[in-house]
């Protein structure tokens, strides 16, 4: 049996390799895992350059072997998976392989302590957990969570406004994009830009559920607790909801 670990944020290296043995120990003799880099995957810009790297065309074969490393790895992934385990962050590492259009097929689908939606309120819940539990309280206590979020909001916005103006000039230049990079562009970037994170975050469900239905039989469980202060127990349930329709 086999097995993708999409790790969750900041996670080390040897909590990682814990969770390798114990799926080892259970009968999964192939077992690939796949950080979460904050860089990347938390932040907008992280997204269109992981989907412009896949998805414009020839840019992968035009990039220096150095730089296309990573797409190098994503290849290893165009292939079925008995199991695909999304912990916190991971999540979103999903989404941006599935949008990427890399041929990943599962037959089960773990949502553990996740998911952490691309929106503007999950992060701010999420870092301010984060920062919790490492101790730095005062922060926190000076920074009132609206405040935290509208800060949020604020470089977000300005995060997807340079990504739709970088587009747009690339455009103008004659560099092709891709059918598949334009029409994210016109979706989930222009709807973050207008605030509409709600609609942003049911598209990521979808994609990702839509990757789960590729398989026949395949199912989606959702591992999580009630009590976890990283993750809003509403995201949770709107998610498992979309999942059963």
């Amino acid at each position: 049996r086999s097995a993708l670990i999409l790790g969750w944020f900041f996670a080390k290296d040897r909590e990682l390799e814990y969770v390798r043995r114990m799926y080892a120990k259970n009968g999964f003799d192939e077992v690939v895992i796949r950080p979460s880099k904050v860089g990347l995957i938390s932040k907008p810009r992280g997204w269109y350059r992981t989907l412009r790297r896949q998805l414009q065309p020839g840019r992968r074969r035009a990039e220096p072997r150095s730089q296309s490393v990573d797409s190098q790895s994503l290849d290893s992934l165009d292939r079925h998976f008995d199991v695909v385990h999304c912990m916190s962050g991971g999540f979103l590492a999903l989404y941006v392989l599935l949008r990427s259009k890399v041929g990943l097929r599962f037959s089960t689908l773990l949502c553990d302590s996740t998911p952490i939606l691309p929106k503007p309120a999950a992060f701010t819940r999420f870092a301010r957990a984060y920062l919790a539990s490492i101790g730095l309280r005062l922060p926190l206590k000076l920074l009132p969570e609206r405040l935290h979020q509208w800060l949020v909001e604020g470089r977000w916005w300005l995060s997807i406004f340079y990504i739709k103006m970088k587009h747009r000039l690339l455009t103008l230049l004659g560099r092709l994009q891709g059918v598949e990079l334009n029409r994210w562009m016109s979706g989930p970037v222009d709807w973050g830009l207008s605030g509409d994170y709600d609609r942003v975050a049911t598209h990521a469900l979808g994609t990702i559920y839509e990757g789960a239905a590729q398989c026949a039989g395949s199912e989606i469980i959702f591992l999580y607790n009630k009590a976890d202060p990283f993750i809003d127990p509403a995201d949770v349930a709107n998610a498992a909801e979309l999942a059963r329709e």
